[in-house]
């Protein structure tokens, strides 16, 4: 039931029912780790873009590792509210140095299958 929390706390953020989203977060840290550290941090669940921030990054440590993350990414780039969103992959070397790669907006869209372009001749696939 993670999910629907999640998503209900991220309503109530938009809607700026700001005290409802951070209850439901809480209800949900609060089944995953130690009361002292459930609550969310002050100075963020007292303003709108801090708090649904702090949601999705939630969202992103509640789902690791199980492809929800591509899913956010492609919603939030063309969120009107958290304009600013840009997603970067680091890539990690051996030797511990890494490198950025700031991803563009049509890496967030899937190509469609060779076979299903090839069956419709008329369909134009994804950048």
């Amino acid at each position: 039931m993670p999910d629907l929390l999640l998503l209900r706390a991220e309503c109530k953020t938009r809607l700026n029912d700001l005290a409802g989203a951070q209850a439901d977060v809480q209800t949900l840290r609060y089944a995953r780790m130690p009361a002292a550290n459930a609550p969310g941090p002050a100075p963020i669940t007292s303003q709108q873009i801090p708090l649904l921030k702090f949601i999705m990054d939630e969202r992103m440590r509640e789902y690791a590792a199980q492809g929800f993350r591509w899913f956010d990414m492609r919603r939030l780039s063309v969120d009107p509210v958290i304009p600013q969103t840009k997603f970067v992959h680091m890539l990690y070397n051996a030797d511990g140095t890494f490198s950025t790669i700031t991803m563009k907006p049509e890496r967030l869209t899937l190509r469609i299958p060779q076979l299903v372009i090839s069956q419709n001749p008329g369909m134009q696939n994804n950048p």
